[in-house]
């Protein structure tokens, strides 16, 4: 037991200095941590439905589970640098679509090619090997945290 609550204890060390170290290179190209989440958010959704007109603001709060108003306040952001567009359909003008612009579309492609030669270093730094044990290991700490949150909000917790 104690072994195991000296692995925890390092675990946490390691964590921590990890995030502190990657905190400070924390953009994607000219766009915020934030903003680069969003606009993945939005692209995702996209995919998943490319027949519809955008992703409501409310879907868009639902999807990341923020309250209305904050994803509101990210999106005037988004808006303002022009990466987004808001917008009504006449039938219904009460429900507010969000939509990447062009300009929205090509900073997260910069934003995801700038993400994947960074994970390409690590890959090359880790090894062959390593790199499947780390991914082997993610894949397994993804499922514990979705089954986790399944638990919570079913009740069971």
């Amino acid at each position: 037991m104690e072994e195991n609550l000296d692995s925890v204890e390092e675990l946490i060390r390691v964590f921590r200095r990890f995030r502190k170290l990657t905190q400070k290179e924390k953009t994607y190209g000219r766009c915020h941590p934030g903003a680069f989440f969003m606009l993945v958010t939005i692209q995702e959704f996209y995919e998943e439905k490319p027949e519809a007109p955008g992703v409501s603001v409310g879907e868009l709060a639902a999807s990341i589970g923020v309250s209305m108003p904050a994803v509101s306040k990210m999106l005037r952001n988004l808006e303002e640098k022009r990466w987004i567009e808001r917008f009504s359909l006449p039938e219904n003008r009460r429900v507010v679509y969000v939509r990447m612009t062009e300009d929205g579309k090509k900073l997260l492609e910069e934003a995801e090619e700038q993400e994947s030669r960074k994970i390409g270093r690590v890959a090359r730094y880790l090894g062959g090997e390593d790199t499947r044990h780390l991914i082997r290991i993610i894949k397994r700490l993804y499922e514990w945290e979705k089954d986790s949150r399944e638990e919570t909000e079913c009740g069971k917790c």
